[in-house]
C-alpha cells in the first residue's frame, strides 16, 4: 500500500522524529511499515524517504542506494562521520514536488543505523547517497532542504515548478 505523502508546509515535518524503539512495535507490523515506506518511495519515483513525510513520527528512513540498487531500510540512523569536502547538485524532495534547489552537501558521510533486526551497521555513503541520506536525517530531525536556501531562491524555484 502507498502512503500519502505529506506536503510543506504540514507541520508534521517540522516536528522532530522519536526513536524507533524495536520492543514497541510488533514485527507484523514492522513488516508491513517497511514494504509501505518502500512501495511508497518507489511509487513517487523518489531514491529515499523519511517516515515523518508520510506522517510517522519515527526515527525510519527508506533509500534507494544508486551505488548499487539495492534498498534498505534504516532504523534509527545517524550520521558518524562527514567529509569536509562539498558537492554542490541538485535536489527535489517529494514533499516539495516539483521544487528542485542546488544545494551543498558533504561529498561523503559515514552512516550509522539498525536493520530491521536491531543490529547496527555501517556504512561510507557518496555522493549521491550521502545527499540524499544527509536529506532524510534532516527530515527526521525535523528540517526541510529549503532550509539550506534563501527565501528569495526558494520563492524563484516555487515559480519556476509552477511553469
Amino acid at each position: 500500500m502507498t502512503l500519502k505523502i505529506r506536503t510543506w508546509p504540514d507541520p508534521v515535518l517540522l516536528a522532530p522524529c522519536r526513536p524507533w524503539n524495536f520492543d514497541d512495535i510488533p514485527v507484523n507490523d514492522r513488516d508491513q511499515f517497511e514494504k509501505d515506506m518502500i512501495d511508497t518511495m518507489l511509487e513517487e519515483r523518489g531514491i529515499g524517504l523519511a517516515a515523518n513525510q508520510v506522517g510517522y513520527g519515527f526515527r525510519v528512513l527508506a533509500m534507494h542506494l544508486q551505488e548499487n540498487g539495492q534498498v534498505v531500510v534504516m532504523y534509527n540512523p545517524m550520521v558518524k562521520h562527514t567529509s569536509q569536502e562539498q558537492w554542490l547538485a541538485p535536489e527535489g524532495c517529494l514533499s516539495f514536488p516539483g521544487i528542485e534547489l542546488e544545494i551543498s552537501r558533504p561529498k561523503f558521510v559515514t552512516a550509522q543505523w539498525q536493520d530491521r533486526d536491531g543490529e547496527w551497521n555501517e556504512r561510507m555513503l557518496s555522493y549521491i547517497d550521502a545527499k540524499c541520506f544527509l536529506h532524510e536525517i534532516e527530515h527526521l530531525n525535523g528540517g526541510v532542504f529549503k532550509d539550506h536556501v534563501s527565501d528569495l531562491k526558494f520563492q524563484m524555484a516555487q515559480k519556476k515548478s509552477q511553469r
